[in-house]
């Protein structure tokens, strides 16, 4: 179970109840992450599941619920829907002056009450020709906005995946941040002379305002390997002023078996203010770049942080074996100096 709030406190008045604690001028969200907390029975449940859910307070009231399709449509699938209902507290409630409570306000309370879809998941499979899956996530509240997606798709015929993450994020009264991403990945590599490593993939990044959803230094780690390994996605980046980042990265691995031994997706991140420079890598081994989930493979995910604005140096690492998708050893090493006190 993976729960997480902002502006949010919990006191604990007694063991049976709790309050919580926030600025009603800046609200609160609280999101709970966990496909296996909600059920919706044994009928609907076997064509959708919710994925997560979560709410607000603040300029509106809101819930929200992101739910998950099993349901096959032919070459094109919707399989991920966010849905938010807002509701206007100040304009669907009134205090009686007499009483001093709360009352439903009768006229036209319709008004005071939206649904939208804030995000949209979908997928397209035409064999032989190409597949592929992207989202759209448009939201906002407060006056503050967000257009951000990722798309990817596998051109069969030519053996080349493109891949693709944008955002726009806008928060008042005049405070924009843009970022972009961009990747491509193409079997068989390109052999890289006498060497017996090929180039199976490059990529690409910049952002204006943007900064990393997760800051911490020491957390970096966690930040590159959720809700997948890689820097590209548009979750990995959040609205960040006066910050802005610029990446590069490549696929290497073993040429003469495409990548089976051994293949590493790397990437040199360049973040401001500091500057932050942030070298990030995962590495597979025994599994095709095209199969991360075949029956046997080994995985590293490491990641060196330089920060010469706080004085950092962080180095960590992740060794992961897994047998069959049901035994996983996982082990964690941690290397931090703090380079103001050397």
């Amino acid at each position: 179970l993976k729960v997480t709030f902002r502006n949010l406190g919990v006191t604990w008045t007694s063991p049976d109840r709790f309050d919580l604690d926030y600025d009603p001028m800046s609200g609160f969200a609280l999101r709970v992450d966990d496909p296996g907390v909600f059920q919706l029975g044994e009928g609907i449940g076997r064509l959708l599941n919710v994925r997560s859910a979560a709410t607000g307070a603040g300029s509106p009231l809101w819930v929200e619920v992101e739910l998950r399709f099993a349901i096959e449509t032919g070459v094109f699938a919707i399989d991920t829907l966010k849905v938010r209902l807002s509701v206007d507290s100040e304009r669907l409630f009134e205090r009686d002056p007499v009483s001093g409570r709360l009352r439903l306000v009768s006229d036209d309370w319709l008004t005071s009450v939206s649904v939208t879809i804030s995000k949209i998941g979908m997928s397209a499979n035409l064999p032989g020709v190409l597949s592929g899956r992207g989202q759209l996530e448009i939201s906002g509240s407060g006056g503050s906005s967000t257009v951000a997606g990722d798309l990817d798709v596998n051109l069969v015929p030519l053996h080349l995946t493109l891949g693709a993450s944008f955002g726009l994020f806008t928060k008042p009264p005049d405070r924009r941040a843009v970022y972009l991403g961009l990747a491509a990945n193409f079997r068989p590599g390109f052999p890289l002379g006498n060497t017996g490593v090929a180039l199976y993939g490059l990529l690409g990044l910049t952002g204006v305002n943007i900064g990393r959803s997760i800051p911490e230094h020491d957390r970096v780690l966690e930040w590159y390997k959720t809700p997948t390994p890689g820097v590209r996605l548009v979750d990995k980046w959040t609205m960040r002023d006066g910050a802005w980042v610029f990446g590069v990265g490549a696929t290497l691995g073993t040429a003469p078996d495409g990548g089976i031994l051994w293949n590493t997706a790397g990437a040199l991140l360049v973040q401001t203010p500091g500057p932050q420079i942030l070298l990030a890598a995962d590495s597979q081994f025994l599994t095709p770049t095209s199969d991360p989930e075949s029956p046997l493979s080994a995985g590293l995910q490491t990641v060196i942080l330089l920060d010469f604005e706080n004085g950092v140096f962080l180095a960590a690492a992740e060794l992961s074996l897994v047998r069959r998708l049901d035994v996983e050893l996982v082990v964690p090493a941690e290397i931090f100096f703090n380079l103001r006190r050397s």
